[in-house]
């Protein structure tokens, strides 16, 4: 924080900040939580910099301490709106992040967290994939219509995410014909990344006693993926 204040930014090396917060989460005694604030606070830290503590902290969120939990509530305004800071085409942005823990801790109204989603979709890559991560685990809704749209996404690993949170909000019941529809889409659409992911989940889901997904892995099992095909009929990749 020191060398960023001062207008220096490096890369590579220790991700101090995330290991503070697992050393505070962990052993909760002797924690000091005041410069993982001032981190996610100042607005000179490279985003690369925060990624780490705000997926760590997004990640076991309902066993943080309630000092940490009121912290996040009570800056919830200022961590959605953090500027995407990237001082080298080579560091990562915060993306969306710190939008998804603001949103995660409650500290925003229904419009602003409403506000705070569209405006991670509208950003780069980075920004879409992040916040499609953090619906997938459970974030803002359990519908799993949310997913529908961004299964249309321009970067396929956003498209897997939203396959992965389609399949997993879906009960063991037969899913609606939309839902059929559009994990029928995603298994044909360009490229294998998005139909190995689906094929590996159904997969698991089938072999948990779903009967639902065995139409869609006959689908599968036409893939011109061989690891695609795979998939489909053990659960996982090559």
């Amino acid at each position: 924080m020191r060398d960023a204040r001062k207008l220096s930014w490096g890369f590579g090396g220790r991700d101090s900040g995330s290991i503070l917060a697992v050393l505070n989460f962990y052993w909760p005694r002797e924690a000091n939580w005041d410069p993982i604030f001032t981190l996610l606070e100042e607005p000179l830290v490279s985003g690369e910099d925060k990624r780490g503590v705000a997926d760590f902290l997004s990640r076991y969120y309902t066993e943080l301490p309630p000092m940490v939990k009121d912290w996040l509530r009570d800056h919830a305004e200022s961590l959605a709106s953090q500027p995407q800071i990237q001082h080298a085409k080579f560091q990562q942005p915060v993306g969306a992040t710190l939008t998804a823990l603001a949103i995660q801790s409650g500290g925003l109204s229904e419009q602003q967290s409403a506000r705070a989603l569209a405006n991670a979709f509208a950003r780069p890559s980075q920004s879409r994939i992040d916040m499609t991560g953090s619906l997938r685990n459970g974030l803002h809704s359990k519908d799993p219509l949310i997913f529908i749209p961004l299964l249309g996404d321009a970067d396929p690993k956003v498209r897997r995410q939203a396959a992965e949170g389609l399949i997993g909000l879906v009960s063991d019941d037969q899913p609606s014909d939309t839902v059929m529809a559009a994990l029928e889409v995603a298994i044909l659409g360009e490229g294998a990344l998005v139909a190995l992911t689906v094929a590996a989940r159904l997969r698991q889901r089938a072999s948990a006693g779903a009967s639902w997904p065995l139409t869609l892995l006959e689908n599968c099992e036409q893939h011109p993926s061989a690891a695609v095909r795979l998939a489909a009929r053990v659960g996982r990749t090559l």
